[in-house]
């Protein structure tokens, strides 16, 4: 008996495959059987837009030289019903030994299975794809699988990114359930793998979406968990600041004073954090003025600070930003030097470009015309100005664009069209209405 048929004559009996209870696993894989024998034609066009999809893939990958690691296969593009994702997973499952590399030995009177990299890719692909289909009962498929396999065979748990598959797969609502479970249960979490925590990415993923009650939970919880602070590649700060901006600026700048190597006698990843994660705050805007009184600051860390004081008291700092950008243009035309590319101007024109005021837009409009500025970094006041999308920018973006280079005019079109909005769209129609 072939495998779908034997699971469908189990589900239709009410039975569970293995050892454990599959109910939404079984219902699934009697939908797959009946729909396999009603439309055959269908189902078969659903395995070849799978074989298509690997071929591409294969030819896609084949020599692959890239620094980056290759893409995955995925099939969530055919938009394939989750009965038959379920069944064929479940199916390919059903040989784990062929899935995962190494695990334990198979059982007595079973031949093993050699590992099978085609087979495990496409396992991987289906749990992706799963984990993507909108029918609701992904989330408890997935859950089930997860169950079942682990316990046929425990590599699977090492071997598949559980937590990933599952906060793929879930939905609003049902992150909320669990992450208000963690006011009453909290599992350690391990800072140096965060992404092996469930709770840890379901957080990430709807980090600004939850309901405050939930999110208090999450921040309370996630907080515990690095009590010494930020430290290099943290995912957790990331996601604190993500989830309560104003109150991660505030609890991070206690850690700002402990050394992080022999050249820097601050945390150097607080200062990233609070660069990336810029915005007002009275008490990032204090610390700052203070951090920028040290000596010791290295140029680097001197222009982050001097980007995190401009978006954290922008009403006090936007006229000194201008004047040191000014002073810092004056200097370089007087000893013949070009801007340089992620130098002071160019940083400090992007975050006056962050703040909204009619006074910074007024020195972006001067500096989206300086010559001595590359016409790179012009371009970037130009896209703020754009956005901010103030009267009279129409007008001085025409002006823009006839003056600028062929390659850059082309450039600053696409970009409106793909990466400023609606102003960025509302700008190019009103400027073909002008020709």
């Amino acid at each position: 008996m072939r495998p779908l048929a034997m699971f469908a004559m189990l589900a239709a009996l009410g039975g569970a495959v293995g050892r454990g209870a599959t109910p939404t696993l079984d219902a699934l894989t009697g939908e797959a059987a009946k729909l396999k024998a009603a439309c055959p034609d269908r189902w078969a066009e659903f395995e070849r837009g799978v074989d298509r999809a690997v071929d591409d893939h294969d030819r896609r990958v084949a020599g692959w030289r890239k620094r980056s690691a290759p893409p995955g296969l995925d099939l969530r593009p055919l938009g394939l019903p989750l009965a038959f994702l379920a069944a064929q997973a479940r199916h390919l499952g059903e040989e784990p030994e062929a899935l995962f590399p190494g695990g334990r030995r198979p059982a007595a009177g079973r031949a093993a299975a050699k590992y099978d990299p085609a087979r495990a890719l496409r396992h991987a692909a289906y749990l992706e794809a799963i984990a993507g289909n909108p029918d609701e009962r992904r989330i408890e498929a997935l859950r089930e699988y997860r169950d079942d396999l682990g316990r046929r065979h425990p590599a699977s748990e090492r071997s598949i990114p559980w937590p990933a598959v599952l906060a793929g797969a879930a939905t609003r609502g049902w992150a909320v359930d669990r992450i208000r479970d963690l006011a009453r249960e909290a599992p350690p979490l391990d800072p140096n793998a965060p992404g092996d925590s469930l709770p840890f990415r379901l957080i990430g993923r709807f980090a600004g979406e939850l309901p405050p009650d939930a999110a208090k939970v999450a921040y309370d919880y996630l907080v515990m968990q690095s009590p010494h602070g930020p430290t290099n590649g943290d995912r957790i700060w990331d996601v604190l600041f993500r989830l309560d901006p104003p109150r991660a600026r505030r609890e991070v700048l206690a850690h700002f004073d402990g050394p992080t190597g022999p050249k820097a006698d601050f945390n150097i990843y607080v200062v990233m954090l609070l660069e990336k994660h810029a915005g007002p705050s009275p008490e990032v805007a204090r610390a700052a003025r203070t951090w920028l009184e040290k000596e010791s600051l290295a140029p680097y860390f001197r222009r982050a600070v001097r980007e995190i004081l401009l978006r954290a008291d922008p009403d006090r700092e936007v006229k000194p930003a201008v004047e040191h950008v000014d002073r810092l243009l004056a200097e370089h035309a007087r000893k013949g030097e070009v801007v340089p590319a992620q130098g002071d101007v160019h940083r400090l024109v992007l975050a006056l470009g962050e703040v909204d005021s009619r006074e910074a837009d007024d020195a972006l409009a001067r500096y989206a015309f300086d010559r001595t500025i590359p016409e790179s970094i012009r371009a970037l006041a130009l896209a703020s100005l754009v956005k901010h999308d103030r009267p009279g920018t129409p007008a001085l973006a025409a002006r823009w664009l006839a003056e600028a280079s062929p390659p850059m005019r082309e450039y600053v079109r696409k970009q409106a069209r793909d990466s400023w909005g609606e102003p960025g769209r509302r700008l190019l129609e009103e400027l073909g209405r002008g020709r």
